[in-house]
């Protein structure tokens, strides 16, 4: 039996999962300010994102599908409410319609290179991972 190699997608390309799609739009550093600071040693980090409902049904969503790892293999998958609006938190999103927003992760201040991970509650097959630049 062969083994299935997971792929790696880049920021901007759109992914299909089943009858819907997900893309990665950008990713930004937030500043710092007063009420708006990490632990000491990290940074916040947005990543806009935009699901599509392509199928007949419609899709639950949520902000806490997505997980984002380092190259060392460390996870960080408690998402903030977004410190950036549109917020990606969660909905039932119809058939035929986008959803795009931005979801907030507090991450070492040193990391530089990270994925996403997307993996939906509806979808029972292998998970998206974008390469974060």
């Amino acid at each position: 039996m062969e083994e299935f190699k997971l792929k790696t997608f880049k920021m901007g390309e759109r992914t299909q999962i089943g009858d819907n799609f997900m893309t990665v739009n950008n990713i930004e550093d937030i500043p710092i300010s007063k009420g708006n600071e990490p632990h000491q040693g990290n940074k916040f980090v947005v990543i806009d994102v935009t699901i599509e409902n392509q199928g007949t049904k419609p899709i639950k969503y949520k902000g806490g599908e997505f997980v984002i790892r380092d190259l060392e293999g460390y996870t960080y998958d408690q998402p903030l409410i977004s410190l950036r609006y549109p917020y990606f938190i969660s909905g039932l999103l119809p058939p035929n319609c986008k959803k795009r927003g931005w979801i907030t992760f507090e991450v070492p201040e040193l990391i530089s290179e990270l994925e996403l991970i997307y993996h939906p509650l509806w979808w029972n097959g292998e998970s998206i991972i974008v390469k974060l630049k």
